[in-house]
């Protein structure tokens, strides 16, 4: 007994032992003992009441064992209900595992598939249990075999989280891209080292990232496109830029932009390229856009068509067998003509030349055409930049020309309101700009009656209707002189073909309309001197044969006896007027053959007053009486007084001859000295008066009112005068009857000018 005691610790030992059933342990102080401890105070138990004890033992011991039984039974309750809660927590777990929308999957180490959820399953294209013992390379395709056997063995090796993209071959052809995600781990069932794995489709995601990229791409090739069309300053410049960007950015082996040439052959012309240009040098002068074997490349098809034309192939395109030899051996490979196409026209071709066949796939094709239209739109736009350069330097030449012009210019709206005038139209008219305003001013203003009535007559009902109209008009200045224009007047209309505003250049007819009457007057003298010295020369001969007829008759009356006194003095008298005559007839005759007068001071005055008697000699009619109103203090004129002295003959014989028939005829002179330093002679009658045909134009040869005039003498008087400086003109007498002949001689104080 006692041996068993002490083999098992006692009957009453153990932990927290208890005297007899009165002091027994109860449920409340077993309750904090495990389950091992139970088992093993139940098995010391068992011992005892087995071994010979005293019944107060026994039944203190039975009762432990009852309690250690109940105390057993509620632990083992518990451990069933806890067991049931890991199999419903296991189960909801391998639920979520099979039906989680992620894939996963165990693999040994040797990369062979021990477990796969649904997902897995669906995304390895397979059963569950088919999966199970199949290595994960069976799934994927050639390339990635070697890539998956060394990242496992990486991360078996390492123990580090790692990943890795893989593509897996579709059933329909495609290929789907995975991203395996994996991490090592140790099998609870044998210990070994496993991996697991996640597996993600990134397909979507892949192909979203390279559309946003191809995005990128071809909105940084457009705001490349854009940047080169603000900074060149020529299509050629543009073209430069951005092939040089899609060459060495983009990466093609060559781009170009050509320009189809409207020749008879079709050649292009190269604007720009980058890239392999000795390739292009080569062969640009057989590109042709017209059709031909030359025409049919890319260049020629997609300048015809107005399409973008593409040989992935270039060793395979029997289309570019003229250029397929040099391509190849610059390693072209595939080429693509793409048109520039602005409202409908084609205006060039991008050429982009690759490396590697196939390069211009749907997608590659989408960016490059959006950088081709905006090729196009900043081609054009750079055009119509250039022409509106041109155009505005062109405007400014004009504006030059126009502010720089003598001319009159100016514009003026529909209703006739001055709206501009050049510079020279201040200048002609004798206006001040800064003070001026034309604006302020209607038309009319501007220009004489008779001009003003012209021009609504004639000038702007033409211009309305033509478009234009010219003619001779005339201005009036500031000061009211009369200025003859040839003017031209140009309507400009608006959308709607109404006249919007007028337009006018005038250039001014002063000098030439002197220059032109210089040159008839000229031309006038000729004539007069023409036929003056063959009058002059006529007159000499019979004026010859006179003198010697009185000369001999007087060398008679010598040899005579008896000649009347009154006849010899007639006949001296007749002698010394021959004379006179002859000098005066050579006189004029070295005049009018371009001789200078011979300039003497003279005392006009005296002349005449010397001339007044002689109008009575040798006149049928009545002599006109002379009056005289002769300035007192006139000083001398330097002159040729055999010239002067035939003019003032002339005119006073004109004076007289337009009296003719009057009971009273006064011839009238009168001379002045005026202010401007010259001295005026006045010739005036009170006859019929000068036509105003000659009283403008009083050098007009052989015309004269006299039945038996020759028209020359006041012509030969204007030239004369005109020799010794002066003017000579004609007036009338209004309102009384009669005209008035004027001209001026430059006083003996002043310098005499002499003009042939």
């Amino acid at each position: 007994m006692g041996n068993k005691q002490g083999h098992h610790g006692g009957c009453h030992g153990g932990r927290n032992p208890v005297p007899g059933p009165r002091g027994a342990a109860g449920p409340e102080e077993l309750s904090g003992w495990s389950r091992d401890d139970l088992i093993a105070r139940l098995r010391r138990l068992e011992e005892c009441l087995e071994a010979d004890t005293a019944p107060e033992d026994s039944r203190r011991m039975l009762y432990e064992l009852q309690v250690h039984q109940m105390e057993l039974e509620r632990q083992n309750r518990e451990m069933a209900e806890l067991r049931a809660q890991l199999e419903v927590s296991r189960d909801r777990y391998v639920a979520l595992y099979e039906t989680a929308p992620v894939a996963y999957l165990t693999l040994s180490q040797e990369g062979v598939i021990r477990n796969v959820n649904l997902a897995g399953s669906r995304l390895l294209q397979g059963g569950p249990g088919g999966l199970i013992g199949e290595p994960l390379t069976a799934f994927l395709g050639r390339r990635d075999l070697a890539r998956l056997e060394e990242y496992l063995d990486t991360l078996l090796r390492t123990g580090a989280p790692d990943s890795l993209e893989v593509e897996l071959p579709g059933a329909d052809g495609g290929e789907r891209i995975l991203k395996l995600e994996g991490t090592r781990a140790v099998s609870p069932r044998d210990e070994e080292p496993v991996v697991r794995m996640v597996l993600t489709d990134v397909t979507e995601a892949k192909e979203a990232e390279a559309l946003q990229r191809r995005i990128n791409r071809a909105l940084y090739a457009l705001s490349r496109v854009q940047e080169a069309t603000r900074e060149a300053e020529t299509p050629e410049d543009l073209m430069e830029r951005v092939c040089r960007f899609l060459n060495e950015e983009a990466g093609y082996a060559l781009a170009f932009v050509g320009e189809p040439v409207k020749d008879e052959e079709g050649t292009a012309r190269v604007l720009g390229a980058s890239g392999a240009t000795d390739y292009l040098e080569q062969v640009v002068g057989e590109i042709r856009w017209k059709e031909g074997p030359q025409g049919k490349g890319p260049f020629g098809r997609a300048v015809q068509t107005g399409r973008p034309v593409i040989s992935n192939s270039v060793g395979m395109d029997p289309s570019f067998e003229p250029w397929r030899d040099r391509a190849l051996a610059y390693g072209l490979n595939a080429v693509v003509g793409i048109p520039l196409v602005e409202g409908g026209r084609t205006l060039g071709v991008l050429g982009l030349y690759a490396e590697e066949a196939d390069s211009f796939d749907a997608e590659e094709m989408q960016w490059l055409g959006q950088v081709a239209d905006e090729l196009a739109t900043a081609w054009c736009a750079l055009r119509h930049r250039e022409h509106r350069r041109r155009a505005e330097q062109e405007r400014d030449r004009l504006v030059q020309i126009l502010e720089a012009t003598p001319d009159f210019v100016a514009m003026a709206t529909a209703e006739g309101r001055t709206i501009y005038w050049n510079p020279g139209a201040y200048e002609l008219l004798g206006y001040d700009p800064e003070t001026f305003q034309p604006g302020h001013h209607a038309i009319r203003e501007y220009h004489p009656a008779w001009a003003y009535e012209r021009l609504q007559r004639e000038a702007f009902p033409t211009a309305r209707e033509r478009g234009l109209w010219r003619g001779e008009l005339a201005f009036l200045s500031r000061d009211g002189r009369e200025m003859p224009v040839n003017q031209v007047i140009l309507a400009h209309y608006d959308s709607e073909g109404r006249v919007q505003y007028w337009s006018t250049i005038a250039h001014d007819l002063t000098t030439f309309k002197q220059q032109r009457a210089e040159l008839e007057r000229s031309r006038r003298l000729m004539a007069i001197g023409e036929l003056g010295s063959v009058v002059a020369h006529q007159l000499n001969q019979p004026l010859t044969a006179a003198l010697t007829y009185a000369e001999g008759t007087l060398h008679r009356f010598d040899n005579l006896q008896g000649v009347p006194v009154a006849l010899r003095e007639g006949l001296e008298q007749v002698l010394v007027q021959v004379r006179k005559a002859g000098s005066i007839v050579r006189d004029l005759h070295n005049f009018l053959r371009g001789g200078s007068p011979h300039f003497q001071t003279l005392d006009l005055n005296g002349l005449i007053r010397e001339l007044g008697p002689r109008l009575a000699t040798g006149r049928e009619s009545r002599a006109p009486r002379i009056r005289q109103d002769l300035a007192p203090d006139l000083p001398a004129v330097s002159a040729d007084p055999t010239l002067i002295q035939e003019c003032l003959q002339n005119l006073m014989n004109n004076a007289a001859e337009a009296m003719e028939g009057q009971e009273d005829p006064v011839v009238e002179i009168v001379t002045d000295f005026r202010r401007d330093g010259l001295v005026e002679v006045q010739v005036r009658d009170s006859g019929v008066g000068l036509p105003e045909a000659l009283r403008e134009d009083l050098d007009r040869p052989l015309y004269t009112t006299k039945p038996d005039g020759l028209g020359l003498g006041v012509a030969i008087c204007r030239s004369v005068i005109e020799a010794h400086g002066g003017n000579l003109w004609a007036t009338s007498n209004d309102p009384e009857p009669g005209t008035t002949f004027h001209f001026t001689l430059r006083s003996s104080g002043g310098e005499a000018q002499a003009s042939n």
